[in-house]
């Protein structure tokens, strides 16, 4: 190669959170994905900060520690950090850890 070239390269951000592991479309938030949500929502690895209300009262499974191909391995953990407020319905969580908001 004796001149410049160029390349571009387009990368598009995993989901934050999906509602299947093969599904297409993601949430940028927890709060949106449970609006959504029916049973089970998957997480990446890391952290969720802001406010979360379940109030549908709907029994909910969060499963985080996803890396961005949403694979069946987790390395590591979702972590909530923020305020959680379950009103109605339930939340039961694998593969995450709730920091308290300080």
């Amino acid at each position: 190669m004796n001149s410049d070239k160029t390349a571009s390269a387009n990368f598009t951000l995993a989901p934050k959170s999906k509602l299947g592991l093969g599904a297409a479309t993601g949430f940028d938030t927890l709060q949106t994905a449970y609006s959504s949500a029916v049973s089970t929502i998957f997480a990446l690895e890391g952290l969720f900060s802001g406010e979360w209300l379940l109030d549908k009262g709907t029994n909910i499974t969060l499963k985080g520690g996803y890396l961005a191909d949403y694979g069946a391995t987790r390395n590591s953990f979702t972590i909530l950090n923020g305020k959680l407020t379950i009103n109605s319905g339930s939340l039961r969580v694998d593969g995450v850890k709730v920091r308290p908001n300080n």
